[in-house]
């Protein structure tokens, strides 16, 4: 995953978390970063277009583009028109030895869209 070996176990932790965010990518290209709001920089919030096929495509294709052994989703079907939706998608998967989360939550509004990327280590 691209982590120095001469960071401490923490640190080596939190880096591999970070590149795990990275890994994940926004949903759309033109995305923004709006903040990395939580938990040591192993967090992202982005805003975005309202692009629901996209969104819900790259929802739909981050399982297997990231080798997840285990994923809970919502249902991914396209909001009713003229209504928001959020949808959560939890991602395990295995890095270097070493079990991590990846969860996503994305709300789609007629107007707007946001999605936040959290990655962190699973106790062992």
């Amino acid at each position: 995953m691209g982590v120095p070996a001469c960071l401490s176990s923490a640190e080596a932790i939190t880096a591999a978390e970070q590149t795990l965010v990275a890994e994940v990518g926004p949903p759309l290209p033109d995305a923004v970063v709006w903040e990395t709001p939580w938990y040591q920089g192993a967090s992202v919030w982005y805003d975005h277009r309202n692009d629901v096929p996209a969104v819900l495509g790259w929802l739909e294709e981050l399982p297997r583009r990231l080798g997840c052994v285990d994923v809970e989703s919502d249902n991914l079907a396209p909001p009713s028109d003229g209504r928001s939706k959020i949808y959560r998608l939890t991602c395990h998967l295995d890095r270097n030895g070493r079990g991590y989360v990846i969860s996503l939550q994305t709300m789609l509004t007629p107007t707007s869209a946001s999605t936040t990327i959290v990655a962190y280590r699973e106790r062992d």
